[in-house]
């Protein structure tokens, strides 16, 4: 499934951000994307299709706090405006995406900041043959 990539791709298309969206965990200054634990399938359906709700984090590692909280918070505005995101193997139809919080610090020390955006989505997920 190709979801976090489509979902990585529309976070860097977002206008005004100071820095491309990756996949995985900061190391560095950088706009990162990764999946949580937690999620679950919600509905099922006589064809084994079925809807599931995963959860994932979009976080921020810099020096600087005031460009993180920024950042954040128009990932968090475009991300409330989403109505569609598309697959490009098919392999996933977008149904609705949740902000689960604002953008809050997780960890601070004496050279990087970090900060973190959660959200949910749900997902439509065919069976495969």
């Amino acid at each position: 499934m190709d979801f976090l990539e489509s979902l990585c791709d529309l976070v860097s298309d977002i206008p005004g951000l100071p820095c491309e969206c990756v996949i995985g965990y900061p190391e560095e200054e950088k706009l990162t994307l990764y999946s949580l634990p937690g999620g679950r399938v919600i509905e099922t359906f006589m064809d084994g299709s079925k809807v599931e709700r995963l959860n994932y984090e979009i976080t921020m590692k810099s020096i600087a706090p005031s460009k993180i909280n920024t950042t954040l918070w128009k990932v968090k505005e475009a991300l409330e405006q989403v109505k569609e995101i598309k697959s490009n193997n098919n392999s996933f139809e977008f149904l609705e995406l949740t902000i689960t919080n604002t953008p809050f610090p997780n960890q601070i020390d004496e050279k990087w900041s970090v900060f973190v955006l959660d959200i949910q989505v749900d997902l439509m997920i065919e069976e495969e043959y």
